[in-house]
């Protein structure tokens, strides 16, 4: 992470956020929970801006957060043209990482969103979601444009039909 890393570039104030949620082993007469999640803007590209996140959980410790994420092989006509007709995407496994790209927190529905482009135009790019359950942000979908034809035509890779 470029800005937290170089002391000669100015930090900027992350983003904060207070969640407050239910675990699904609380009993009826527990409170609910809270956390506090931070984002720092990390990464300047030419055409793609990456934050990391912290949260801060009700015992006050703060942890930095990784996101699940599915890894993939691209199937093309021809293999050795990136630009080639896509015929098939394939989950290989699964990653975690800890840069989201023009990542959205949604207050409302506990939702991280994130886009990243493959290139400038934004045809080619892949996006995830996650929701934030029992005090993590749990993988909900993924999809990918691996296109290139300058057009916007994600499929969704995640969950496997």
């Amino acid at each position: 992470c470029f800005t937290l890393r170089d002391e000669s570039m100015p930090v900027a104030d992350p983003i904060i956020h207070e969640i407050t949620f239910r675990r699904s082993t609380d009993s009826a007469d527990q409170s609910d929970s809270t956390a506090t999640l931070y984002e720092f803007e990390c990464v300047q590209g030419a055409y793609n801006v990456g934050s990391v996140f912290f949260v801060r959980n009700s015992w006050d410790e703060i942890q930095p957060l990784h996101f699940a994420f599915p890894t993939f092989d691209v199937t093309r006509e021809d293999p050795d043209d990136f630009e080639s007709a896509v015929t098939g995407v394939e989950i290989t496994g699964y990653t975690a990482r800890d840069v989201l790209f023009f990542a959205e927190y949604d207050p409302e529905t506990k939702r991280m969103s994130h886009w990243v482009k493959w290139r400038g135009l934004g045809d080619a790019s892949e996006s995830g979601s996650w929701l934030f359950i029992d005090g993590q942000f749990v993988l909900e979908s993924y999809r990918v444009d691996p296109s290139y034809d300058g057009e916007v035509n994600d499929i969704g890779i995640y969950p496997p039909r």
